[in-house]
């Protein structure tokens, strides 16, 4: 009797063991846990775009409240560490430019990695037609950020550098406005900006890519209180930009279609941003790298008071990616 008893118990504490391990992995009937989102309006959010739109965030046990931004700069800043969300969605530059200025946060994921998302669009009727053309031209984009970044990596790769041109800083919708009324020449900007200011320049357009130039990686960033606090919010929402990645690899078509909907361009433009490996979620030792090497640049175009190089490593959160799958970490500890 005690022996069956026993092995009752036993049963007992397994299934309660597995009912826990199914509230961890997300389980739909487990209550929902608030979470407040901050999301950029842009190609490389489309992990938290798709999950989003295909309620993959609500069937992961989230409850999300969404803030949009229209840049992942705009989304750290305002929204993550203003204190008006808990997750934000940004790309590498702007994670430095918050590490070298002290800020506190963490990185659980990169979310999209991609070398041909960004892109310089001039009037041609200005007197431009090919990239060398830009000296002495008046070029804007957001300061300390992606854009700017290959903006200064475009510029050096044709022999020129910010010196040679007339380089102002505005907010990504300011852009459009100021390169239509010709009050700048060109800007250095991404989807889906680029589009609305050819659409409406038309022929008079003339876009600059560099594929490969910048591997650019967005990643997923959480507060350091929510981590410490409610870490099972972070698991579920690995989950569910898990979800969105395979529904990306299983459903391409159907993905770009929805991105390019809730994004306003065109899916060809979209298609070209969303090739097979951008939308994966990982921890890469090449982001690693990259932040490294931003650092540098912003120390040596004197864009930030800092000297030193953070320890990017105290930056990032491997934790909730290694318990979801831990053959996506690729770095070095």
């Amino acid at each position: 009797m005690k022996q069956i008893l026993s092995a009752g118990l036993v049963l007992l504490v397994v299934l309660l063991a597995g009912c826990d391990r199914q509230k961890t992995d997300g389980d739909e009937n487990a209550a929902p846990l608030v979470v407040r989102m901050a999301i950029p309006m842009q190609p490389s959010s489309g992990l938290a775009l798709i999950a989003r739109e295909k309620g993959f965030f609500a069937r992961r046990g989230l409850s999300v409240t969404y803030s949009e931004y229209p840049s992942g700069k705009r989304a750290l800043q305002n929204g993550l560490l203003a204190g008006n969300a808990d997750v934000a969605f940004s790309a590498d530059v702007p994670i430095v430019a918050a590490a070298m200025a002290g800020e506190s946060f963490r990185v659980v994921a990169n979310t999209f990695h991609a070398s041909n998302i960004n892109r310089v669009i001039a009037r041609k009727d200005h007197g431009i037609q090919f990239f060398k053309d830009m000296k002495g031209k008046k070029i804007a984009t957001q300061q300390d950020s992606a854009v700017h970044f290959f903006l200064s990596l475009l510029l050096f790769d044709n022999g020129l550098s910010a010196n040679d041109i007339q380089l102002s800083f505005m907010k990504a919708e300011e852009l459009v406005p100021a390169l239509v009324s010709g009050s700048i020449d060109a800007f250095s900007m991404r989807e889906p900006y680029i589009a609305e200011a050819k659409a409406r320049l038309g022929e008079n357009a003339v876009i600059f890519s560099a594929p490969g130039l910048y591997q650019q990686f967005d990643s997923a960033l959480v507060t350091t209180q929510l981590l410490k606090q409610q870490p099972q919010v972070v698991d579920r929402l690995l989950l569910a930009l898990r979800d969105a990645e395979a529904y990306f690899i299983n459903h391409p078509d159907e993905a770009i279609n929805l991105g390019a909907r809730t994004l306003g361009i065109h899916e060809e433009e979209l298609r070209v941003l969303w090739v097979k490996h951008s939308l994966l979620l990982t921890l890469d030792q090449a982001y690693l790298l990259m932040l490294e090497d931003i650092s540098r640049w912003m120390i040596n175009s004197k864009l930030t008071d800092s000297s030193v190089l953070p320890d990017y490593l105290s930056f990032i959160e491997t934790g909730p990616i290694d318990r979801l799958d831990s053959s996506r970490i690729s770095l070095i500890r």
